[in-house]
C-alpha cells in the first residue's frame, strides 16, 4: 500500500479489482445463454416438472404462496402439483421465484438465464477469496460456456437456482474461515437458506461436507477474539428468520408448518418411496385419472424396483455415473482442467473440494433412488473452481499449455455452437402440437376447453394437462376427460367451446364436442 494511500481507499481499491471479473462474468453469461432466446429460439415447456414450476412462478407472480382449490379440482390433476388442500405445486420455492421474476419482466425464461449468469458470477465471486481475479474469472468464464450450463438454461427445471445457491454458500463460507468476519457469515447463512428452499437433500449434504472439510481448514486461534460468537450470532439470526419463513409456506402450502408441500404430494399419489430405507406407499384409493396412475405406479415405481438388489443397484450407479459423465466431463476438453489440477496441485483446499464432489454423489445414492444430472447443481461452484486451478496450472506450463488453456475455451464454445445449430434444424417436436392448438383457438377467439384423452400406451413424460394459477381466467383451459362428468365442466363454462384432444405420445387429434 503506497504512502498517501488510506486504508479505506486501499480496500475500495481492492473491491473494484474483484467486481471487475464477477461483472464480466456475469455479462460474458448473459450473452452466452441469451443467444436462443436472441434468435427467438424460446424454450417450450417439455416434462411434468417444468409445467409445476410455471405454475408455481405464476402463482408467485400475482402476489401469492398457494391458489385455492378449483371447485372442479379433479378435472385439472396433473403431476407434481397438489389440488388439496390448496393449488400449488410441491417443489421447494426458489426454482419457481426466480421464473416469476423473469414472468414479471416479460418471460419466465429471463428469470431463468439472469439466475444462471447469476450463478456464473457467484462463482466467480467464491474464487476470488481464493485465487487471483483474472484466475477466478477463469472459473466463472468457464461455468459460463459450459454445454451443461447452458443446457440449464433452455429450460425451466435446470440447476441455475442450485448453482447460484451453492455459490452464495460457499463464497460467504470460505470468507468466514478466512477472516471470521460476520457479514461473511450472513452471507454463507442466505447460501445455506437458498439450498434449503431448492435443493433441500443435496444442500444439506453440501453443508455437513464443507463444515467436516472446514475441520481441516481452519487454523487454531482464526475466530479468537469474539469473532466466533459474532458469527455465529449472525448464522443463527439469518437461518432462524429462512427456518420461520419455511415453516410459513408450508402453513399456506399444506395446512401444517411441520409438513413440505413435497411430503404432502408424496403421500397423496406416490406409491415408490423416496428413500431407500422407507417402504412403498399403500396406493390411493382410485386414481381418477389413467394418466396419473401409469406415471405413478409405471414409470414411477418401474425405475425404483429397477434399482432393487445389489446387482441392480449397482446397474443403476452405472446409469447414473454415464449421466454425471455425460453432462459434466462434455465435451472431453471439459477434463483436462481438472486433471491437470488433481496431477499438479498439492493444495489441501483442492483434495477437500474434490473429496466432496466424490463423496457427495455417493452419499445421494445410497439414500435415495432418484437422480436427475441437475440435482448436482449445488457442486458446480467446486467442479468450475477445480478447473480454474487447472487451468493456471496449465498457464504456467509456458506456450503449451497456454495453448491447451485456449482450446479448451474454444472447444467448449464450439460445442455451444452446435447446441444452438441444433436447436434451429431440429427443434423438439414434444409440446409442439399443444402450442400450435392453443395458437388456433386463440384465433377462433372466445374462451375453449380442451379436454385432453391419453390413448392407451406408455406414459411419456410429456403432459397436456397444465393450467396457470387462475384456471378460470384463461381463454383456454385443459382438463383431463372424465367421460359422461365433462358435462359437468362444460356446465361451469357454459361460454367455452368445448373439445375434445386424443393423445397417442406426440400425435394428437382435436374433435369439437357438442353442448348440452
Amino acid at each position: 500500500m503506497a504512502p498517501e494511500q488510506s486504508a479505506g481507499e486501499y480496500r475500495r481499491g481492492r473491491l473494484s479489482v474483484q467486481m471487475r471479473p464477477i461483472i464480466i462474468t456475469f455479462l460474458i453469461a448473459l450473452a452466452v445463454l441469451s443467444i436462443p432466446t436472441v434468435l427467438d429460439l424460446l424454450p417450450g415447456p417439455i416434462v411434468h416438472d417444468e409445467w409445476a414450476y410455471l405454475l408455481q412462478a405464476d402463482t408467485f407472480a400475482r402476489g401469492r404462496l398457494a391458489n385455492p382449490p378449483h371447485a372442479h379440482w379433479q378435472f385439472f390433476e396433473t403431476m407434481h402439483v397438489l389440488q388439496q388442500p390448496t393449488y400449488a405445486a410441491k417443489f421447494p420455492p426458489l426454482q419457481g421465484a426466480t421464473l416469476a421474476v423473469g414472468q414479471v419482466l416479460g418471460s419466465p425464461i429471463y428469470g431463468v438465464i439472469g439466475t444462471m449468469a447469476l450463478g456464473c458470477a457467484a462463482i466467480t465471486w467464491m474464487l476470488c477469496a481464493m485465487l487471483p481475479a483474472r484466475w477466478a474469472f477463469v472459473g466463472g468464464a468457464l461455468a459460463a460456456t459450459h454445454p451443461l450450463v447452458f443446457g440449464w438454461s433452455q429450460n425451466y427445471w435446470g440447476g441455475g437456482a442450485a448453482l447460484l445457491a451453492s455459490g452464495v454458500f460457499l463464497g460467504g463460507a470460505i470468507r468466514v474461515i478466512r477472516r471470521g468476519g460476520w457479514r461473511d457469515a450472513v452471507i454463507a447463512s442466505a447460501g445455506i437458506g437458498m439450498l434449503a428452499n431448492c435443493r433441500p437433500l443435496e444442500g444439506l449434504l453440501l453443508v455437513l461436507l464443507c463444515a467436516l472439510s472446514a475441520l481441516w481448514i481452519v487454523r487454531p486461534g482464526a475466530l479468537a477474539n469474539g469473532a466466533w460468537k459474532r458469527c455465529a450470532f449472525a448464522t443463527g439470526v439469518v437461518l432462524l428468520s429462512i427456518g420461520v419463513w419455511m415453516l410459513y409456506y408450508n402453513h399456506r402450502v399444506v395446512g401444517d408448518v411441520l409438513r413440505m408441500p413435497y411430503a404432502e404430494h408424496a403421500a397423496q399419489y406416490m406409491n415408490a418411496p423416496l428413500f431407500w430405507w422407507q417402504s412403498p406407499r399403500a396406493v390411493p384409493a382410485a386414481y381418477r385419472h389413467e394418466a396419473l396412475a401409469r406415471f405413478h405406479l409405471q414409470a414411477e415405481t418401474d425405475e425404483w424396483e429397477s434399482q432393487l438388489g445389489l446387482t441392480n443397484f449397482a446397474a443403476g450407479v452405472g446409469r447414473k455415473l454415464r449421466e454425471i459423465g455425460r453432462g459434466w466431463l462434455w465435451p472431453p476438453a471439459a477434463v483436462v482442467p481438472v486433471a491437470v489440477a488433481m496431477a499438479l496441485s498439492r493444495r489441501r483446499e483442492l483434495w477437500l473440494a474434490v473429496c466432496v464432489c466424490a463423496i457427495l454423489p455417493a452419499i445421494h445414492f445410497l439414500i435415495t433412488p432418484w437422480f436427475r444430472p441437475h440435482y448436482l447443481g449445488v457442486l458446480a461452484p467446486l467442479f468450475f473452481g477445480i478447473a480454474a486451478v487447472g487451468m493456471r496450472a496449465l498457464w504456467a506450463r509456458g506456450m503449451l499449455g497456454a495453448t491447451g488453456v485456449i482450446v479448451v475455451f474454444v472447444i467448449q464454445s464450439l460445442t455451444i455452437g452446435m447446441s444452438v445449430r441444433a436447436l434451429i434444424t431440429t427443434p423438439s417436436i414434444a409440446g409442439i402440437a399443444r402450442q400450435d392448438l392453443i395458437q388456433q383457438l386463440h384465433q377462433l377467439g372466445g374462451g375453449h376447453l380442451v379436454f385432453i384423452r391419453y390413448e392407451v400406451g406408455a406414459q411419456t413424460i410429456f403432459e397436456w394437462v397444465a393450467n396457470t394459477a387462475e384456471i378460470d381466467r384463461q381463454q383456454v383451459v385443459f382438463a383431463r376427460d372424465m367421460g359422461e362428468r365433462n358435462l359437468d365442466l362444460q356446465r361451469y363454462y357454459p361460454d367455452r367451446r368445448a373439445w375434445l384432444v386424443s393423445v397417442r405420445g406426440v400425435a394428437s387429434t382435436v374433435a369439437p364436442l357438442p353442448g348440452e
